[in-house]
Protein backbone atom coordinates (compact mmCIF):
# COMPACT_ATOMS: atom_id res chain seq x y z
CA UNK A 1 0.00 0.00 0.00
CA UNK A 2 3.11 2.71 -0.25
CA UNK A 3 3.92 2.38 3.59
CA UNK A 4 7.74 2.69 4.56
CA UNK A 5 9.19 0.56 7.34
CA UNK A 6 12.80 2.25 9.16
CA UNK A 7 14.06 0.43 10.96
CA UNK A 8 17.14 1.26 13.15
CA UNK A 9 15.45 4.72 14.30
CA UNK A 10 13.99 6.02 17.13
CA UNK A 11 11.54 8.66 17.59
CA UNK A 12 12.75 11.34 19.63
CA UNK A 13 10.05 14.40 19.65
CA UNK A 14 7.18 15.79 18.17
CA UNK A 15 7.00 19.29 16.23
CA UNK A 16 3.73 21.24 16.87
CA UNK A 17 2.59 23.59 14.65
CA UNK A 18 -0.40 26.07 15.14
CA UNK A 19 -2.17 23.86 17.18
CA UNK A 20 -1.47 20.82 15.49
CA UNK A 21 1.11 18.20 15.53
CA UNK A 22 3.44 18.34 12.16
CA UNK A 23 6.53 16.29 12.23
CA UNK A 24 7.92 13.62 13.88
CA UNK A 25 11.91 14.15 14.65
CA UNK A 26 13.44 10.54 14.10
CA UNK A 27 17.35 9.57 15.01
CA UNK A 28 19.20 6.64 15.11
CA UNK A 29 18.48 4.08 17.25
CA UNK A 30 21.25 4.25 20.46
CA UNK A 31 22.03 8.16 19.82
CA UNK A 32 22.66 9.74 23.27
CA UNK A 33 21.08 13.18 23.98
CA UNK A 34 24.33 14.20 24.80
CA UNK A 35 23.78 15.22 28.28
CA UNK A 36 26.86 16.16 30.86
CA UNK A 37 27.70 13.92 33.76
CA UNK A 38 30.34 13.22 36.31
CA UNK A 39 32.12 10.76 38.30
CA UNK A 40 34.45 10.79 41.09
CA UNK A 41 37.25 9.46 39.87
CA UNK A 42 38.46 7.36 42.92
CA UNK A 43 35.18 5.57 42.23
CA UNK A 44 36.28 4.23 38.72
CA UNK A 45 37.90 0.78 38.64
CA UNK A 46 39.79 -1.65 35.83
CA UNK A 47 36.46 -3.16 35.01
CA UNK A 48 33.36 -1.14 33.36
CA UNK A 49 30.68 0.15 36.28
CA UNK A 50 27.33 1.67 34.99
CA UNK A 51 26.59 5.26 36.64
CA UNK A 52 23.07 7.04 35.86
CA UNK A 53 23.00 10.83 35.49
CA UNK A 54 20.45 12.88 36.64
CA UNK A 55 17.83 12.56 34.61
CA UNK A 56 18.12 8.75 34.57
CA UNK A 57 20.87 8.62 31.57
CA UNK A 58 22.86 4.84 32.05
CA UNK A 59 26.56 5.08 31.16
CA UNK A 60 29.13 2.88 31.76
CA UNK A 61 32.83 3.62 32.53
CA UNK A 62 36.20 2.47 33.35
CA UNK A 63 40.12 3.21 33.03
CA UNK A 64 41.56 1.39 30.72
CA UNK A 65 45.09 -0.52 30.04
CA UNK A 66 46.88 2.77 29.69
CA UNK A 67 45.40 4.66 32.70
CA UNK A 68 42.58 7.12 30.70
CA UNK A 69 39.62 6.83 31.26
CA UNK A 70 36.99 5.51 28.62
CA UNK A 71 32.84 5.27 28.84
CA UNK A 72 30.05 4.35 26.80
CA UNK A 73 26.45 4.62 26.12
CA UNK A 74 24.14 2.19 27.55
CA UNK A 75 21.51 2.34 24.65
CA UNK A 76 21.98 -0.76 22.52
CA UNK A 77 22.00 0.25 18.49
CA UNK A 78 19.13 -2.09 17.75
CA UNK A 79 16.26 -0.42 19.45
CA UNK A 80 17.51 1.73 21.92
CA UNK A 81 17.02 -0.39 24.74
CA UNK A 82 19.37 -0.21 27.96
CA UNK A 83 22.23 -2.90 28.01
CA UNK A 84 23.70 -4.48 30.76
CA UNK A 85 26.78 -6.01 31.75
CA UNK A 86 27.02 -9.49 30.84
CA UNK A 87 29.04 -11.45 33.84
CA UNK A 88 29.48 -14.36 31.21
CA UNK A 89 31.83 -12.48 28.67
CA UNK A 90 32.88 -9.25 30.24
CA UNK A 91 30.92 -7.51 27.69
CA UNK A 92 27.46 -5.97 27.71
CA UNK A 93 23.96 -8.01 26.68
CA UNK A 94 20.95 -6.08 26.21
CA UNK A 95 17.92 -8.50 27.44
CA UNK A 96 14.98 -6.71 25.15
CA UNK A 97 16.32 -8.02 21.68
CA UNK A 98 19.66 -10.82 22.48
CA UNK A 99 21.87 -8.04 21.41
CA UNK A 100 25.42 -8.89 22.52
CA UNK A 101 28.48 -6.82 22.59
CA UNK A 102 31.92 -7.48 23.62
CA UNK A 103 34.29 -5.67 26.15
CA UNK A 104 35.24 -3.30 24.09
CA UNK A 105 31.00 -2.27 22.62
CA UNK A 106 31.71 -4.26 19.65
CA UNK A 107 28.33 -6.70 18.58
CA UNK A 108 29.10 -9.96 18.72
CA UNK A 109 26.00 -11.87 18.35
CA UNK A 110 21.96 -10.20 17.53
CA UNK A 111 20.45 -8.25 15.46
CA UNK A 112 22.85 -5.02 16.35
CA UNK A 113 25.21 -4.29 13.93
CA UNK A 114 26.43 -0.82 15.55
CA UNK A 115 28.87 -0.58 17.99
CA UNK A 116 27.79 0.88 21.49
CA UNK A 117 28.13 5.20 21.44
CA UNK A 118 31.46 6.10 22.76
CA UNK A 119 31.50 8.61 25.94
CA UNK A 120 33.85 11.34 25.92
CA UNK A 121 35.65 10.84 29.15
CA UNK A 122 38.26 13.61 30.77
CA UNK A 123 39.67 13.97 33.88
CA UNK A 124 39.23 17.15 35.74
CA UNK A 125 40.65 17.71 39.39
CA UNK A 126 38.74 14.86 41.17
CA UNK A 127 36.30 13.71 38.99
CA UNK A 128 35.74 12.22 35.67
CA UNK A 129 33.58 14.16 33.43
CA UNK A 130 31.52 12.22 30.84
CA UNK A 131 30.08 14.34 27.66
CA UNK A 132 28.06 11.78 25.01
CA UNK A 133 28.61 13.27 21.51
CA UNK A 134 25.85 15.68 20.56
CA UNK A 135 23.65 14.45 17.94
CA UNK A 136 24.89 14.68 14.31
CA UNK A 137 21.92 14.70 12.16
CA UNK A 138 18.34 14.01 12.85
CA UNK A 139 15.21 12.88 10.25
CA UNK A 140 12.55 14.88 10.64
CA UNK A 141 9.07 13.24 9.00
CA UNK A 142 5.89 15.23 8.19
CA UNK A 143 2.65 13.83 8.36
CA UNK A 144 -1.28 14.65 7.99
CA UNK A 145 -1.86 11.83 11.24
CA UNK A 146 0.41 10.69 13.76
CA UNK A 147 -0.17 7.59 15.85
CA UNK A 148 2.08 6.67 19.36
CA UNK A 149 2.04 3.20 19.54
CA UNK A 150 4.50 2.57 22.10
CA UNK A 151 4.94 1.29 26.27
CA UNK A 152 4.66 4.01 29.20
CA UNK A 153 8.55 5.04 29.62
CA UNK A 154 8.41 5.58 25.69
CA UNK A 155 5.63 7.96 25.58
CA UNK A 156 6.97 10.03 28.33
CA UNK A 157 10.10 10.06 26.71
CA UNK A 158 9.08 11.61 23.32
CA UNK A 159 6.52 14.23 24.70
CA UNK A 160 9.29 15.62 27.33
CA UNK A 161 10.95 16.36 24.64
CA UNK A 162 8.67 17.60 22.83
CA UNK A 163 7.14 21.50 23.02
CA UNK A 164 3.68 20.46 23.20
CA UNK A 165 1.39 23.46 24.02
CA UNK A 166 -1.75 21.48 25.42
CA UNK A 167 -1.00 21.20 29.11
CA UNK A 168 -3.67 18.70 29.94
CA UNK A 169 -2.01 16.13 27.67
CA UNK A 170 1.91 16.68 29.06
CA UNK A 171 0.29 16.08 32.72
CA UNK A 172 -2.01 13.51 31.86
CA UNK A 173 0.94 11.33 30.41
CA UNK A 174 3.64 12.79 33.31
CA UNK A 175 1.67 10.89 35.75
CA UNK A 176 1.42 7.55 34.32
CA UNK A 177 3.67 5.55 36.17
CA UNK A 178 4.81 2.01 35.69
CA UNK A 179 4.34 -1.53 37.61
CA UNK A 180 7.60 -3.36 40.08
CA UNK A 181 9.99 -4.92 37.47
CA UNK A 182 8.83 -8.37 35.66
CA UNK A 183 11.17 -11.48 34.78
CA UNK A 184 11.05 -13.43 31.74
CA UNK A 185 13.82 -16.39 32.02
CA UNK A 186 13.16 -19.17 28.51
CA UNK A 187 15.85 -22.27 29.20
CA UNK A 188 16.78 -24.98 26.81
CA UNK A 189 17.73 -27.56 28.98
CA UNK A 190 18.89 -30.75 28.29
CA UNK A 191 16.37 -33.25 29.19
CA UNK A 192 13.26 -34.73 27.83
CA UNK A 193 10.28 -33.79 29.54
CA UNK A 194 6.80 -35.80 29.13
CA UNK A 195 3.92 -34.28 27.95
CA UNK A 196 1.94 -31.72 29.98
CA UNK A 197 -1.75 -31.81 30.54
CA UNK A 198 -1.54 -28.20 29.12
CA UNK A 199 1.38 -26.17 27.94
CA UNK A 200 0.85 -23.05 30.42
CA UNK A 201 0.52 -22.88 34.13
CA UNK A 202 -0.07 -20.29 36.44
CA UNK A 203 1.26 -20.95 39.94
CA UNK A 204 0.86 -19.27 43.67
CA UNK A 205 3.26 -19.08 46.93
CA UNK A 206 6.75 -18.69 45.21
CA UNK A 207 9.13 -16.63 45.59
CA UNK A 208 9.52 -15.61 41.97
CA UNK A 209 7.97 -18.21 39.37
CA UNK A 210 4.04 -17.35 38.73
CA UNK A 211 4.09 -18.77 35.70
CA UNK A 212 5.53 -21.53 33.51
CA UNK A 213 4.93 -21.87 29.74
CA UNK A 214 6.26 -25.17 28.19
CA UNK A 215 7.61 -23.87 24.44
CA UNK A 216 9.02 -27.21 23.63
CA UNK A 217 4.49 -28.07 23.51
CA UNK A 218 3.63 -24.88 22.63
CA UNK A 219 5.38 -23.60 19.36
CA UNK A 220 6.47 -26.03 16.27
CA UNK A 221 9.99 -24.27 16.45
CA UNK A 222 10.56 -25.34 20.07
CA UNK A 223 8.79 -28.63 19.39
CA UNK A 224 11.27 -29.43 16.33
CA UNK A 225 14.27 -28.66 18.44
CA UNK A 226 13.37 -30.89 21.60
CA UNK A 227 12.78 -33.54 19.21
CA UNK A 228 16.34 -33.41 17.66
CA UNK A 229 18.09 -32.73 20.66
CA UNK A 230 15.76 -34.19 23.19
CA UNK A 231 15.60 -31.48 25.54
CA UNK A 232 13.03 -28.92 26.47
CA UNK A 233 12.36 -25.36 26.76
CA UNK A 234 10.75 -24.23 29.56
CA UNK A 235 9.84 -20.35 30.11
CA UNK A 236 9.42 -18.80 33.61
CA UNK A 237 7.46 -15.25 34.51
CA UNK A 238 8.10 -13.36 36.99
CA UNK A 239 5.44 -10.37 37.39
CA UNK A 240 5.55 -7.59 39.73
CA UNK A 241 8.78 -8.37 41.34
CA UNK A 242 9.39 -6.43 44.92
CA UNK A 243 11.83 -3.98 45.60
CA UNK A 244 13.76 -6.29 48.25
CA UNK A 245 13.26 -9.09 45.74
CA UNK A 246 15.49 -7.49 42.58
CA UNK A 247 18.93 -9.59 43.50
CA UNK A 248 21.96 -9.87 41.40
CA UNK A 249 20.58 -12.18 37.78
CA UNK A 250 22.63 -15.05 39.54
CA UNK A 251 21.13 -15.57 42.71
CA UNK A 252 17.71 -14.66 40.78
CA UNK A 253 18.11 -17.46 38.15
CA UNK A 254 19.35 -19.64 41.46
CA UNK A 255 16.22 -19.23 43.07
CA UNK A 256 13.60 -19.41 39.81
CA UNK A 257 15.51 -22.57 38.79
CA UNK A 258 14.96 -24.53 42.56
CA UNK A 259 11.34 -23.46 41.92
CA UNK A 260 11.08 -25.04 38.85
CA UNK A 261 13.04 -28.01 39.89
CA UNK A 262 10.00 -28.59 42.71
CA UNK A 263 7.10 -27.45 40.51
CA UNK A 264 8.54 -30.27 37.80
CA UNK A 265 11.07 -32.69 39.64
CA UNK A 266 12.25 -34.52 36.46
CA UNK A 267 13.53 -31.66 35.63
CA UNK A 268 16.01 -31.92 38.48
CA UNK A 269 19.44 -31.91 37.70
CA UNK A 270 18.58 -30.95 33.72
CA UNK A 271 22.07 -29.04 32.34
CA UNK A 272 21.24 -25.90 31.17
CA UNK A 273 22.39 -25.69 26.89
CA UNK A 274 20.96 -21.57 26.36
CA UNK A 275 18.85 -19.09 28.47
CA UNK A 276 17.37 -15.67 27.33
CA UNK A 277 17.07 -13.56 30.80
CA UNK A 278 14.64 -10.30 30.86
CA UNK A 279 14.34 -8.01 34.05
CA UNK A 280 11.96 -5.25 32.41
CA UNK A 281 9.91 -2.50 34.14
CA UNK A 282 7.95 -1.08 31.55
CA UNK A 283 4.50 -2.48 32.42
CA UNK A 284 1.49 0.15 32.79
CA UNK A 285 0.87 1.15 36.55
CA UNK A 286 -2.85 0.22 37.58
CA UNK A 287 -3.05 2.57 40.99
CA UNK A 288 -6.13 3.52 42.61
CA UNK A 289 -7.58 6.50 41.06
CA UNK A 290 -4.87 6.20 38.06
CA UNK A 291 -7.85 5.27 35.64
CA UNK A 292 -9.22 9.25 35.84
CA UNK A 293 -6.38 10.60 34.45
CA UNK A 294 -5.24 8.37 32.21
CA UNK A 295 -4.80 9.62 28.64
CA UNK A 296 -7.37 7.70 25.81
CA UNK A 297 -6.53 6.84 22.33
CA UNK A 298 -7.39 10.97 21.36
CA UNK A 299 -5.92 13.72 22.29
CA UNK A 300 -6.40 17.71 22.36
CA UNK A 301 -5.15 17.31 19.08
CA UNK A 302 -7.22 15.88 16.00
CA UNK A 303 -4.55 14.51 14.31
CA UNK A 304 -2.48 12.70 17.10
CA UNK A 305 -3.34 9.66 18.59
CA UNK A 306 -2.13 7.17 21.41
CA UNK A 307 -2.38 3.45 21.27
CA UNK A 308 -0.81 0.55 24.29
CA UNK A 309 -2.21 -1.29 27.14
CA UNK A 310 -1.93 1.84 29.32
CA UNK A 311 -4.23 3.79 27.50
CA UNK A 312 -7.83 4.46 29.23
CA UNK A 313 -10.67 2.40 27.84
CA UNK A 314 -14.55 2.20 28.33
CA UNK A 315 -14.56 -1.33 27.61
CA UNK A 316 -13.05 -4.66 29.48
CA UNK A 317 -10.00 -5.27 28.19
CA UNK A 318 -6.48 -5.36 29.24
CA UNK A 319 -2.83 -6.40 28.54
CA UNK A 320 -2.32 -7.39 24.73
CA UNK A 321 -6.05 -7.16 23.98
CA UNK A 322 -6.15 -3.72 25.11
CA UNK A 323 -3.01 -2.24 22.96
CA UNK A 324 -4.80 -4.30 19.97
CA UNK A 325 -7.65 -2.75 20.59
CA UNK A 326 -6.34 0.82 20.95
CA UNK A 327 -4.32 0.87 17.74
CA UNK A 328 -7.58 0.00 15.70
CA UNK A 329 -9.32 2.28 17.47
CA UNK A 330 -6.74 4.79 16.50
CA UNK A 331 -6.64 3.76 13.14
CA UNK A 332 -10.45 3.89 12.68
CA UNK A 333 -10.23 7.54 13.58
CA UNK A 334 -7.96 8.80 11.09
CA UNK A 335 -10.17 6.67 8.86
CA UNK A 336 -13.32 8.49 10.13
CA UNK A 337 -11.25 12.03 9.46
CA UNK A 338 -10.65 11.09 5.96
CA UNK A 339 -14.32 9.73 4.87
CA UNK A 340 -13.53 6.16 4.73
CA UNK A 341 -15.21 3.39 6.20
CA UNK A 342 -13.96 2.34 9.43
CA UNK A 343 -12.97 -1.08 10.45
CA UNK A 344 -15.81 -3.05 13.67
CA UNK A 345 -14.37 -3.48 16.70
CA UNK A 346 -16.15 -6.76 18.77
CA UNK A 347 -15.83 -5.99 22.65
CA UNK A 348 -17.96 -7.80 25.26
CA UNK A 349 -20.60 -6.40 26.93
CA UNK A 350 -19.68 -3.40 29.41
CA UNK A 351 -22.48 -5.70 32.09
CA UNK A 352 -22.74 -9.22 32.89
CA UNK A 353 -25.26 -11.38 31.82
CA UNK A 354 -26.91 -11.27 35.16
CA UNK A 355 -27.65 -7.60 35.65
CA UNK A 356 -30.77 -6.48 36.09
CA UNK A 357 -31.69 -2.95 34.67
CA UNK A 358 -31.25 -0.26 37.44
Amino acid sequence: MGGKVLTGMEAERLVETDGRITKLVLRSAGSSPGEAHQVPANAVGDDWQPTRSSSGELYFVKRNDRGDYAALSSRCTHMGCPVALDPATGGFACPCHGAKYDRHGLPTAGPAILPLPAVAAELRGDAVHLAAAPLQSATEYAADYFVLACDVPGLKNILAHSEISDQALVSSVARLGVADPYIVWRIWLDRELRTQYVPFYTVSGYRYVDSIAIYSQLQPAYEDWARRRRGAVVELHAYAVEAHNVLPEAEIKRLMRAELDELIPELQGAGVIHDIYMMQQNFPRWAPGDHAGRPGVTTPFDNLFLAGDFVRLEVPANLMEAATMTGRMAANRVLAAEHLRENPIPAVALVGPLTTGA
